[in-house]
């Protein structure tokens, strides 16, 4: 005999067919000159238990399960990358040593999983390339980009690509008012913006500048929940804010969780009515915000101290 051993098996839970038909196979194989072993992938039942013993054969060879292990795996054992470096990365990085696959690890170089080529190509083909959630840095590091503004850490968005020289994608690509910018000191200061440009940095830049210089102060109870419901409309958008309890957390979406958040607003009811525009929902975010009468303005108004009407 010779080569690697091999164990040949059939189904899992197997019968007596299963059985007899690996005890078979591994007596051919190894009359041929190969190293096998005939092997169960689960217990053996009664009849084929009756079976080999009423030919005196021996019970074949007992397996657990025959997924793949890290001992199976052939990998250079100091390459390895971490869980939140973008997938360009991982397959430069298989392409530079030749591998077919790579272990993945997280802190202080646990083991997190592995990565094939296979699953690499696999997600290229099948994968859903106009939503995205990583971080800003993997983003710049892909596309092997310049930083113009710094965002959190971890964007999630719609991704747009558009195969056009320049000039034509200024022409047959509509970047709309829908792009907004907004900003914030989750302290009680939020503004909104818009701008265009030819250029989309440009844009980026208007729309900033335009959005600091509309900062509002928004007076928050407890440094946490608005003081009183309100409902505003903007175009054929119209958005609820309600006071909330301690704890309830920020209950919305979209562009409206967005100012929300970032004018430093904790815990809110919100429902969102009429049209899904996001920069109408926004700005009917931002004045409700702005909106907004504080604690004492409201006690004066209905001839009530400022602890009656928090009750």
């Amino acid at each position: 005999m010779n080569g690697k051993l091999t164990y040949i098996f059939g189904h899992k839970n197997p019968d007596t067919d299963s059985i007899c038909g690996a005890i078979s196979l591994s007596y051919l194989k190894n009359k041929l000159g190969m190293n096998t072993i005939p092997s169960a992938l689960g217990n053996l039942n009664s009849e084929t238990k009756y079976a080999l013993d009423y030919f005196k054969a021996k019970e074949p060879f007992h397996l657990n399960d025959v997924k793949l292990q890290i001992k199976d795996v052939a990998y250079h054992k100091n390459c390895f990358i971490d869980k939140n470096v973008p997938i360009k990365d991982a397959f430069d990085y298989m392409n530079k040593y030749s591998l077919t696959g790579i272990p993945v690890v997280e802190n202080k170089n646990k083991y997190y999983g592995y990565v094939s080529l296979k699953e690499v190509a696999k997600e290229i083909i099948t994968g859903d390339f106009h939503k995205i959630n990583t971080s800003y840095g993997n983003l710049i590091s892909t596309l092997n980009g310049e930083k113009i503004f710094k965002f959190d850490k971890e964007i999630t968005g719609n991704v747009l690509v558009a195969a056009y020289a320049k000039e034509t994608f200024l022409e047959k690509v509509e970047l709309d008012n829908t792009y907004i910018v907004v900003v914030g000191d989750r302290k009680g200061k939020v503004g909104l913006g818009t701008g265009k440009a030819k250029e989309m940095p440009d844009a980026v830049k208007k729309a900033t500048l335009a959005a600091s210089k509309n900062l509002i102060n928004v007076e928050l109870i407890d440094n946490r929940t608005i003081s009183h419901e309100i409902t505003v409309k903007e175009g054929a958008s119209r958005v609820m804010l309600k006071p909330a309890a301690e704890g309830t957390g920020v209950k919305a979406g979209g562009p409206v969780r967005d100012v929300l958040e970032l004018a430093g607003v904790k815990d809110v009811l919100s429902k969102s009515l009429g049209s899904s525009t996001k920069i109408n929902m926004a700005r009917a975010t931002l004045n409700a915000l702005k909106n907004q009468k504080s604690p004492a303005h409201i006690a004066a108004l209905r001839g009530k101290t400022i602890e009656e009407i928090r009750g």
